[in-house]
């Protein structure tokens, strides 16, 4: 199941109903919904990326939010035929834009702690990870649904939403788990 990627226009029979494969066109940004753990705060030039915050500059960042008062991450963005965006510098074309971070305080209200755990903090690293995937999904416009069509050619169901080619890590195959089986 592993070699499965979602591509807009996919379609099989399923159950002898069709199952497309859609792009989401209004795929909600990820940045700007409730629940986050991360604040994303970018300094670029060209694009306009991120969370909205008030800081003037890097360095204005640098002096309110560091090492030890947050846990943060750096990002970086892979321009191409996409905005990509990365918690890694794969390329050497790849700049450095921003962070995501979220504060210790934040995270002791969050996690009802009063001391951020080594263990804890690895797990908050996953999590802003997973933020920042979950937006670049979101840049190269990997965010999909699927419609479900009856006999008839009427849509009997349909789900948008899916962040992500591959339909086990995004959830898709927990909506229609036959439609991927071998």
């Amino acid at each position: 199941m592993t070699g499965y990627y979602l591509y807009e226009g996919m379609q099989m029979e399923f159950n002898g109903e069709k199952v497309a494969i859609c792009g989401d066109a209004e795929a909600v940004n990820p940045r700007e919904k409730i629940g986050n753990l991360g604040r994303i705060v970018c300094f670029d030039k060209k694009h306009t990326l991120g969370d909205e915050h008030s800081f003037e500059t890097e360095a204005d960042f640098k002096n309110e939010i560091n090492d030890k008062n947050a846990v943060l991450l750096p990002i970086y963005l892979h321009e191409g035929r996409t905005l990509e965006i990365s918690v890694v510098q794969y390329t050497e074309l790849a700049r450095h834009i921003g962070y995501i971070y979220v504060s210790r305080g934040m995270i002791r209200t969050r996690y009802q702690v009063n001391r951020v755990s080594k263990v804890l903090k690895q797990e908050i690293v996953q999590e802003l990870m997973k933020e920042v995937k979950q937006y670049d999904y979101y840049l190269k416009g990997q965010v999909y649904g699927y419609q479900v069509f009856n006999p008839s050619g009427e849509i009997i169901e349909s789900r948008f939403g899916f962040y992500g080619p591959n339909p086990i890590s995004n959830g898709l195959t927990n909506f229609l788990p036959g439609f991927f089986a071998k």
